[in-house]
């Protein structure tokens, strides 16, 4: 005979067990679930304060477990052969590094140019300064998503991988991990530079304080350690002109160089109706977005755009002054929220895509340089090897590959479709450079699960 005690203490575990069954297939599962697929995204804090510890967790490890999907199509040795094919011979003495130029990488936030979408005049050129300047590289950078996912488009910037074979939902420096990995961060750090990774918000936003960190810069900097920023008016964001002023100090204090400095600024995030009217000093001249408040919202986003023109400007003359070469990078990170709903309806599905991922690309250098004045429309991916290539720093055998991908396609989306030079749009998996992409994602995957991994082949 099992007494009452005994029957209570079998039945515990098991209706704590049917308990959580019922929480996780009614919270995660149901058609209303109460806590979304994907939460943590910029705010740890808040998604943790909104949904609780234990449902944070479980979606944590869930994508942390899932965060990269395997090629259908991998093979070790196809990894192995490109390895072999552009190991990288070269040796770079510490005379030569010292030589090599100072590189300053600005991701934008929100710089994106409305053109690109929409036709419509204004009564003032936003970018006319950046478009007046010598030494100038310019061209596009095709951002993994629009209208957000910052820190999706750092990730591509910095590691040179795309977010294609990812699990949908992964916020990178959240889910992946980044100790030791293959990034212009790594790479410049083999060649003798000094490194510093800021952003003027909390380290906590996006998790950068441990992607920063795990890319293994030297310096990382964030909010209380600025000083003296300014805002435009009412609006929320420090101003690109101020946060400068912070980056030229810390360049002075890193000393003689070579020096690698990354910065993610935020002046232009959303949203746009923070100022009145009156404040905004680049105005649409005409009404065919609609709204007088659809228009407002462009004024405000334009004006914020003309300040980050001006504020280029004023940093490149500050290195102008300086007694070493240097190089200055700026991308966009993305479109701004509404960029969908001014876009030309003569675009068709593919075009319009792209271009609401298309976010302006600069490369201006303090020196004179022999190098192109325009650049083709690239995916980010792309983007260090060809800041690489411009400060005519020697190329490991594995930015040397990305840039031979490049030639023939240039754009690899994260929605399933690539462009070869001709803009010529193709599913992933389909059309005449199918096997180089599918190369180009083995490779990736292996980098990142470290299967085959050539030391030769990445520094």
């Amino acid at each position: 005979m099992i007494c009452k005690r005994s029957i209570q203490t079998i039945a515990l575990p098991g209706i704590s067990v049917l308990i959580c069954l019922i929480y996780i297939l009614t919270g995660f599962f149901a058609s209303n679930p109460i806590k979304p697929r994907k939460t943590i995204g910029w705010s740890w804090e808040e998604a943790y304060g909104k949904y609780g510890y234990l449902t944070c967790i479980m979606e944590d490890l869930y994508f942390k477990r899932h965060a990269v999907n395997k090629p259908q199509d991998y093979a070790a040795e196809t990894v192995e052969a490109v390895c072999d094919r552009y190991i990288d011979e070269n040796i770079v003495s510490d005379k030569d590094t010292r030589n090599f130029p100072d590189i300053i990488f600005i991701v934008n936030e929100t710089f994106y140019d409305l053109h690109r979408i929409a036709d419509f005049e204004t009564d003032a050129d936003y970018l006319k300064n950046i478009r007046g300047m010598d030494n100038l590289i310019s061209g596009y950078a095709v951002s993994p998503t629009p209208y957000g996912g910052t820190n999706s488009s750092e990730y591509e910037l910095l590691t040179s991988n795309s977010l294609q074979i990812m699990n949908s939902g992964v916020t990178p420096f959240n889910t992946i991990d980044l100790t030791d990995a293959v990034s212009i961060v790594s790479y410049l750090k083999s060649l003798g530079y000094s490194t510093l990774g800021t952003h003027t918000e909390p380290g906590i936003n996006y998790n950068r304080i441990r992607g920063y960190n795990d890319l293994g810069f030297d310096i990382v900097k964030f909010s209380d350690q600025y000083e003296n920023l300014d805002y435009y008016y009412k609006r929320w964001y420090e101003t690109d002109a101020s946060v400068y002023k912070n980056l030229e100090r810390w360049y002075e204090e890193m000393g003689d160089g070579p020096r690698f400095l990354y910065l993610l600024t935020i002046q232009n995030h959303g949203d746009w109706k923070f100022n009145e009217a009156e404040c905004d000093t680049v105005h649409v001249t005409q009404s065919e977005f609609g709204s007088t408040e659809l228009t407002d919202v462009v004024n405000e986003f334009l004006t914020s755009i003309q300040l980050s023109d001006e504020a280029f400007l004023e940093l490149t003359d500050y290195f102008k002054n300086v007694d070493r070469h240097v190089i200055v990078c700026m991308v966009g990170d993305h479109c701004p929220s509404f960029a969908g709903e001014i876009a030309n309806i003569g675009l068709s599905s593919d075009e319009k895509a792209l271009r609401l991922r298309e976010t302006p690309f600069y490369i201006w250098s303090n020196y004179t340089r022999e190098e192109s004045d325009k650049l083709e429309s690239v995916g980010m991916i792309y983007v260090a090897p060809l800041l690489l290539r411009v400060a005519d720093i020697p190329l490991s055998g594995y930015y040397q590959y990305l840039l031979d991908i490049k030639e023939q396609v240039p754009i690899i989306t994260t929605y399933g479709r690539y462009f070869d030079r001709e803009r010529n749009c193709f599913s992933i998996g389909e059309g005449a450079y199918k096997d180089l992409v599918s190369e180009y994602f083995q490779v990736e995957y292996s980098n990142i699960v470290n299967d085959v991994r050539h030391t030769a082949f990445f520094e």
